[in-house]
């Protein structure tokens, strides 16, 4: 897997700077993420750790495979930063995603609230 991380200038330098700069003056952490290839952070405590909890059944750690469903998996790499890698896998239904699988390293030492939740 090649994974690759850069700004909008380094990566397409014909972006007016005007463009860029105009977006920054507008919404910094918006222009972060789109132009300057940053995380966002100030959605990062979206769901606190009691409304994951709530729709979580204790003691599940996946559902088995159902015949003649289609798929999906979304991986969120920690990227070198403090939080855990997260993996799950769904139905590709998107009217009633369920998750049938998440994983996150327990040897991590630093693991986000969601990713939490899943390894426990």
């Amino acid at each position: 897997m090649l994974v690759w991380q850069a700004p909008t200038r380094a990566m397409n330098p014909t972006v007016p700077e005007a463009v860029i700069t105009e977006a920054y003056a507008e919404d910094e952490a918006a222009a972060a993420a789109e132009y300057g290839a940053e995380f966002r952070r100030d959605v990062e405590a979206f769901l606190t750790r009691e409304a994951v909890e709530a729709v979580v059944a204790p003691g599940r750690r996946e559902l088995p495979p159902m015949a003649g469903a289609d798929y999906v998996a979304f991986c969120d790499p920690s990227g070198g930063s403090h939080d855990a890698m997260a993996l799950t896998r769904c139905t590709s239904d998107v009217s009633r995603c369920q998750p049938g699988f998440v994983a996150a390293p327990r040897r991590c030492r630093h693991v986000t609230r969601a990713a939490a939740v899943g390894s426990e």
